[in-house]
């Protein structure tokens, strides 16, 4: 219940993609869901072993799980992709999928970026 309470009251979420951003069910609407997303894991021969849905943008991913319950429910959602430099491969990883991935990097100018863009939206919104 404390989770649920802190997301109600926050006037952003930012975290990794996974199951944690489901607490987006439980904001207000306008508030911001600002979701981080690992490059895709590659096979040994560099195909793409599986893919991401995240397109840059804000709200521009209705059919991704959180984009979709973003939608749902009247919250912003702008999705990042990170680890812009670093691709893992399916042999470094304990399990080949990119929830796996040991560590997300996100540059200082993309944070910036970020901010910027839900600063510009919540000082409009006033």
């Amino acid at each position: 219940m404390d989770q649920i309470s802190l997301a109600r009251q926050a006037d952003l979420l930012l975290g990794p993609s996974g199951n944690e951003l489901g607490l987006g069910a439980f904001m207000r609407r306008g508030t911001w869901l600002i979701e981080l997303m690992p490059k895709a894991v590659q096979s040994e021969s560099r195909d793409f072993y599986e893919f991401t849905n995240c397109r840059e943008g804000v709200d521009a991913n209705p059919g991704s799980l959180v984009g979709h319950l973003a939608l749902r429910t009247g919250v912003r959602h702008l999705c990042v992709n990170v680890n812009r430099h670093r691709v893992f491969t399916t042999s470094e990883l304990s399990s080949p999928h990119w929830r796996f991935t040991p560590e997300i990097t996100v540059e200082l100018d993309l944070i910036r970026e970020v901010f910027s863009i839900w600063l510009k939206s919540a000082l409009s919104d006033e």
